[in-house]
């Protein structure tokens, strides 16, 4: 699956009481990797 799609997929998805999760991170970094793709 392409970038976007992950990011969709994984972003949001919380943990328990956590405002975050794993999965969650990684749609992060994803997000952040694209940038730095976009960038150049």
């Amino acid at each position: 699956m392409d970038i976007d799609e992950a990011i969709k997929r994984l972003k949001g998805i919380p943990c328990g009481n956590k405002g975050t999760s794993c999965p969650d991170q990684l749609a992060e970094a994803l997000e952040n990797i694209k940038k730095e793709m976009e960038k150049k």
